[in-house]
């Protein structure tokens, strides 16, 4: 019975992503030198499929590629720092490396790839229930550090999540979650994936028909994310418009274009969920129940837990879950922000 399962979720998530030799030909950035996976889990009932795609590289030795991954318990808190595991993986030219991070399923063996070699997040007890972020980099000289702009291989990758407990199936590709190789890429450069900082439209359903929370990745050097607890960052909802408050202020729109201030924060390090109630605040949040919008923005705040008065790029996702459709589903939309 567990063998005929696993067979079945590799089918459907792997199935997914065997394409990606071609998608990567054709998508935005065809390949890269380093790789940003923003989400990936180890909680119970879930899976986390990567697929890498080596677009080139040399032939002799094989291409070092060196992992990082930053991750927190699910249930620490938000401004929470992650901690850091890291190593050697090693790839070939044209490869396709996919695995499961934990190696829950084996799936390099579970189809013949006897040539991939991933650096797995441990199985164990301490592992569990974890979310955080995976950084992969060339390391041709197989000491990660040792200098120099990794070109010994174009990266190209995807992710699928599934949650058998939930429900959830949920996807994405790094492409455009990368920065110009160097020994420290700079994920934060240029204002971030989606290019200048600002503050940015974010909106939500009624509440509690969909339930609505967010996913952020304060985004800076890989060595600021991935070795030194994360990035911090602070985020407001405010209206930005000229035509309101010139130069943004703390509030919100509720679905019959009514205005109401909020200048609840969420602070967030490394990587952290917050919901909607926490983002507006808990006495303000009730205005905009039945829909709403606002500009979601980094702001400079300097506290005793953030002590850097600094705006932050970030990579930030909705998360939308509802009964309303059939039983429980859940929705994951990457937010065009900051």
């Amino acid at each position: 019975m567990k063998k005929t399962f696993q067979k079945s979720l590799i089918a459907a998530s792997v199935g997914a992503v065997l394409a990606v030799a071609s998608i990567g030909a054709s998508a935005g950035t065809t390949g890269t030198t380093n790789l940003l996976f923003p989400y990936i889990t180890t909680a119970t009932g879930s899976y986390t499929f990567i697929s890498i795609v080596n677009q080139k590289g040399a032939a002799v030795p094989a291409t070092a590629l060196h992992f990082t991954y930053a991750t927190k318990a699910i249930s620490a808190a938000v401004n929470a720092a992650c901690t850091h595991l890291d190593g050697d993986a090693f790839t070939t030219p044209n490869d396709l490396m996919q695995f499961e991070v934990q190696n829950k399923v084996n799936v390099p063996a579970s189809f013949g790839d006897a040539t991939s070699v991933p650096k797995y997040f441990p199985n164990t007890a301490v592992a569990a229930n974890q979310h955080g972020m995976l950084i992969v980099n060339n390391d041709p000289a197989g000491v990660y550090g040792s200098g120099g702009v990794y070109t010994n291989a174009i990266l190209y990758g995807e992710a699928r999540i599934i949650n058998t407990a939930t429900g959830l199936a949920a996807g994405y590709s790094s492409d455009d979650l990368h920065t110009t190789g160097a020994a420290v890429p700079n994920f934060a450069a240029v204002g971030g994936p989606d290019g200048a900082l600002s503050a940015k439209v974010i909106s939500w359903f009624p509440d509690p028909t969909v339930a609505t929370s967010w996913y952020a990745v304060p985004l800076g050097t890989e060595t600021a994310m991935g070795f030194n607890g994360g990035v911090r960052a602070t985020y407001q909802v405010q209206d930005a418009s000229a035509t309101q408050v010139v130069g943004g202020f703390g509030g919100h729109y509720n679905n019959n274009e009514g205005f109401q201030s909020s200048t609840a924060t969420a602070d967030v390090r490394c990587v952290g969920t917050f919901d909607r109630a926490t983002l507006l605040g808990a006495l303000n949040s009730p205005w905009s129940a039945n829909g709403g919008w606002g500009n979601f923005s980094s702001i400079a705040n300097a506290s005793a837990t953030f002590p850097a008065a600094a705006l932050t790029p970030s990579l930030v996702y909705k998360l939308e879950t509802t009964t309303a459709v059939g039983g429980t589903q859940t929705f994951i939309t990457r937010e065009p922000v900051l």
